[in-house]
């Protein structure tokens, strides 16, 4: 029981001070979420509707929903998008909205160089009922109600992007600010600070054959005061029928995925997370589930599956 109640301090601290924004195993799909200058980058218009349950086993575990759609305006230089989400992690809750905005000037006759905005309102929440104390009369926490917060931020990001390749930077939760954790009877009982979240990412596509393609990708993501923490991915697709992938994330865990073509337009997206980190003797890994539809807006490629804005290397 000890061991338990250390994790669970550990774990909550390290999520209100460190990453605040919902982790994804399955970024490489939905690099929206990470960088806003993805929006309207792809050839084709992206909707995936994403579940997550992370740490399973483990009580209070977070488990985060989100509702992600964008596009680029009459296949122009410019996109628009954005997606509903709901991250919930023991007392905490959190649900929001984003809506981003991108604009792609050309730098040759394929590339283009993305700058991408978002905006972010959510409605935090701290649940009085779901935190046990050592001393359950401790005057400053009301273990009886909850505590609401409105809370707002932005994000900037840059992506080089071409049929063959992608690498961008951005800068998530600009806007710093300091939400009430909890307080009773007027008495503040603490604080929870936002904080910067840099981000990295980068791919390309290679042809092996004519049925066979891999896409190696990387996520870098920093957090200051906390360690670097970098995704090594690697995605296999056999004749445009089915995906299997697997990642590497230091300290943490290897996952593995499999990625469906369900039918035209329509994938079914699986990984599981191994978990590597001293938090394996407490839970049973984590699932992610993405239901995708994509929209060509070009029937070549459509036809052909170009997928990712990532053309096959001969």
């Amino acid at each position: 029981m000890k061991f338990i109640l250390n994790i669970i301090l550990i774990t909550f601290s390290g999520l209100a001070i460190g990453q605040q924004l919902p982790q994804f195993s399955q970024h490489m799909y939905n690099k929206q979420v990470l960088n806003p200058a993805v929006t309207g980058s792809e050839m084709f218009m992206v909707a995936q509707l994403t579940h997550r349950s992370q740490w399973v086993g483990f009580g209070n575990s977070p488990t985060t929903q989100l509702l992600g759609l964008h596009s680029s305006i009459n296949n122009r230089n410019f996109g628009v998008g954005g997606y509903l989400f709901n991250d919930t992690y023991g007392p905490f809750s959190n649900l929001g909205v984003n809506g981003s905005y991108a604009y792609h000037t050309k730098l040759s006759r394929k590339t283009k160089l993305g700058f991408g905005l978002s905006g972010t309102v959510s409605h935090f929440s701290v649940n009085g009922s779901k935190i046990q104390l050592n001393n359950d009369a401790d005057p400053l926490i009301n273990l009886t109600t909850a505590e609401t917060n409105l809370k707002y931020n932005a994000s900037f990001g840059l992506l080089l992007h071409n049929e063959i390749y992608y690498i961008g930077v951005s800068a998530l939760n600009l806007i710093q600010q300091k939400d009430p954790l909890y307080k009773s009877n007027g008495m503040l009982g603490g604080s929870l600070p936002s904080v910067y979240h840099f981000n990295a990412i980068g791919g390309i596509g290679i042809s092996l054959d004519k049925t066979n393609t891999i896409y190696p990708s990387f996520l870098v993501k920093y957090i200051p005061n906390n360690p670097i923490q970098i995704d090594f991915n690697l995605r296999y697709i056999l004749e445009n029928a089915i995906e299997f992938g697997i990642s590497y994330r230091t300290d943490d865990a290897i996952i593995g995925v499999v990625n469906l073509y369900i039918m035209d337009d329509l994938n079914l997206i699986y990984s599981y997370d191994f978990t590597t980190s001293n938090m394996s003797k407490a839970n049973k890994g984590s699932h992610e589930i993405t239901l995708a539809y994509n929209i060509y807006y070009d029937p070549i490629y459509k036809k052909q599956k170009k997928r990712y804005n990532l053309k096959k290397v001969n």
